[in-house]
């Protein structure tokens, strides 16, 4: 019975910062098939920041590293270095901008993330730069919206 509970338990996962995220990731992409979306003002594209590799600014860098994340899907970006967004077309990171949202409407670009991962497990990471300064007034990385 426990063990049954187990394998279908759902995670969740609460952290200091995104840093935690990709080997929370590596985890549940051990299990199968795994599509993650991520919901962010950041790209997190760098292959470092502060000196390491495993830095909240490299976090969706190092998760598309990894062998077994099936497919990815970030919203909300509203800041990236011209270096992350040559990244995501070279790696095929799909992401759609805040403006993007504005335009779409939230359930379209949901309803284009979820059909882009076409994965039966999602992972969904949430950092809270995602919501514009003026609700998450207390986030390090603030990206205030256009």
């Amino acid at each position: 019975m426990v063990i049954d509970l187990l394998e279908r338990a759902i995670p969740i996962c609460i952290g200091g910062e995104h840093s935690i995220t990709p080997p929370i990731i590596e985890a549940l992409a051990g299990q199968g098939d795994l599509g993650i979306i991520v919901l962010d003002a950041h790209l997190d594209l760098r292959d470092e920041y502060g000196g390491t590799k495993l830095s909240h600014a490299s976090a969706s860098c190092r998760i598309l590293e990894l062998e077994e994340v099936d497919s990815f899907a970030s919203l909300g970006i509203r800041s990236g270095s011209r270096d992350e967004f040559v990244f995501a077309k070279e790696n095929d990171a799909l992401y759609f901008t805040s403006d993007a949202i504005h335009e779409k409407g939230i359930y379209k670009v949901l309803d284009l993330a979820l059909e882009s991962l076409d994965s039966e497990r999602i992972y969904i990471s949430i950092d809270i730069d995602a919501l514009d300064p003026a609700y998450a007034q207390g986030t390090e990385t603030q990206s205030p919206s256009a």
